[in-house]
């Protein structure tokens, strides 16, 4: 699934979403990532169980006012305490499949606004 046409000139270009993999500059790959402005993380998880056991303070240290989750090809809901791990801190969670993330984040991007997104592959 083709994300969004580009509108302005980003450093990572996230373009579309498969199960299992992920296109980011052209180049698909299939591990998950991590994107927020000028930073671009891949993950050592791909379902959402493995995800839940990262030590997320690191890429909050990036200050996004909202992060997106793009759980995988289907819909998977957080647990509770990951949703109240952002809630404390601030931060929005939005936990969707992985092609509705690609596209959030796409036009949020667009908008310049403070976004990060984890897309899951698995």
């Amino acid at each position: 699934m083709i994300v969004a046409e580009e509108s302005h000139a980003a450093k990572f270009r996230l373009q579309a979403f498969a199960p299992g993999k992920v296109k980011l500059n052209d180049t698909w790959h299939e591990k998950s990532i991590f994107l927020h402005e000028d930073t671009c993380k891949f993950l050592c998880c791909n379902p959402l169980q493995e995800f839940i056991a990262l030590d997320l303070h690191e890429y909050l240290a990036h200050s996004p006012s909202i992060v997106l989750l793009g759980t995988g090809p289907t819909l998977k809901i957080p647990p509770e305490f990951l949703r109240a791990f952002f809630l404390q801190r601030g931060i929005g969670l939005e936990f969707m499949n992985s092609y509705a993330a690609c596209r959030t984040y796409a036009v949020l991007q667009s908008e310049m606004r403070a976004v990060g997104v984890f897309v899951l592959t698995g």
